[in-house]
């Protein structure tokens, strides 16, 4: 089966893609690499272990209205259709999506496992129920889905025109980030799949999309060279909200310190060491080519919602909302007052902390506009 294997990255992730992608190469080195890079500001390099593609190469609607109406987050997940659909041109028989925060650890031998007629794989957050006192991670997974789209494997199916006609339609103008409102990207949509398609496998190994959100019931264990899960082989960690400025803390979605997740820790410890020696110091920087007006003015996440939600300026911007930063004038200075008083309040964060956290979250979403 002709396999390929992509991930999705603006051009501050260079690092993060190349880690996992020098995992893959080790585990699956007959497996096709792609990088597709949005947002990028010149000739992307060529590098050993995958092939980039440029955000150009996909046929997506209205371009220049796509990639102003999303923030870098909703952009990078809400093209994730069209490159599935751009590589299954290309002849694969299977494409697999995989997020760039990912290591894989051994090979995914549950894939080429999977009965002939699996049309799509998804992997749950979770995969047994929380004691009482988890409920609220559950309760998160029902604001932000039941899969974790990080990583997600389709066939070439009857089902897969439609299925790809039906996610495009969704994530065309629907991939904003508003878990409150039921919508979190491209991942809530996920929710509706297992109902709408057939075939739609359920991958319920614990050693798959292990991460924050499920190390509490996953138990890792060194093993030899490499590492276990509940007593099965870990095949890829999810180092998802990981940030190097705070190299001790798990995530920036839990409150667990490393040195409270056991062997867990080490895979951490090597991962932070990889996207350093990966060029995280001449990456993260990268500028970011969807990130400001055709003057150079920067284009607040603010303004990006005020867009799509008014038909009346989405007239006026015309084919390309970037070349006209006067009809946002108002709308960037509300938000550049907000992010200032956002800025202030912060310093003042022992107090605010004191604060209900449901007042406190209200505040943030009217201090930044939103």
């Amino acid at each position: 089966m002709q396999t390929a294997v992509f991930t999705i990255i603006s051009p501050n992730y260079r690092h993060f893609a190349r880690v996992l992608m020098a995992s893959l190469q080790r585990h699956h080195p007959e497996w096709d690499r792609f990088v597709l890079v949005t947002g990028a500001t010149d000739v992307l390099p060529v590098e050993a272990s995958f092939t980039s593609v440029p955000l150009e190469a996909l046929p997506l609607p209205n371009p220049r209205q796509f990639c102003f109406r999303y923030s870098i987050l909703e952009l990078n997940t809400a093209v994730k259709p069209w490159m599935f659909e751009h590589l299954f041109a290309r002849g694969y028989d299977r494409v697999v999506f995989i997020d760039p925060d990912i290591v894989v650890y051994s090979p995914l031998a549950e894939l080429d496992a999977a009965p002939a007629e699996t049309f799509l794989r998804l992997t749950p957050h979770m995969v047994s129920p929380s004691d009482r006192d988890e409920e609220s991670f559950e309760r998160r997974r029902l604001l932000f889905g039941v899969y974790n789209l990080g990583f997600l494997e389709v066939s070439r199916r009857p089902a897969l025109a439609r299925f790809l006609r039906w996610w495009q339609d969704k994530l065309e103008l629907q991939c904003i980030d508003e878990p409150a409102n039921g919508i979190f990207v491209d991942q809530k949509w996920m929710d509706l799949v297992p109902g709408l398609f057939p075939d739609v496998s359920i991958l319920r190994h614990d050693g798959y999309n292990v991460a924050y959100w499920n190390l509490r019931q996953r138990h890792v264990v060194a093993a030899g060279e490499g590492f276990t899960v509940n007593g099965v082989p870990l095949r890829f960690f999810h180092f998802s909200g990981y940030r190097t400025a705070m190299p001790d803390h798990l995530s920036r979605g839990s409150t667990l310190e490393l040195s409270e997740i056991g062997a867990a820790r080490k895979l951490f410890e090597d991962y932070l060491v990889a996207i350093r020696e990966a060029g995280r110091a001449s990456f993260e920087a990268a500028p970011y080519a969807y990130g400001a007006f055709a003057d150079g003015t920067p284009v607040p996440n603010a303004v990006r919602i005020a867009y799509r939600n008014s038909s009346s300026l989405q007239a006026a911007a015309g084919p390309d909302p970037f070349a006209h930063p006067e009809l946002f004038t108002a709308i960037r200075m509300k938000a550049k007052a907000g992010m200032v008083s956002w800025r202030v309040l912060s310093s003042a964060r022992p107090i605010v902390r004191l604060l209900p956290p449901r007042f406190r979250t209200s505040m943030r979403q009217l201090l930044l506009g939103r």
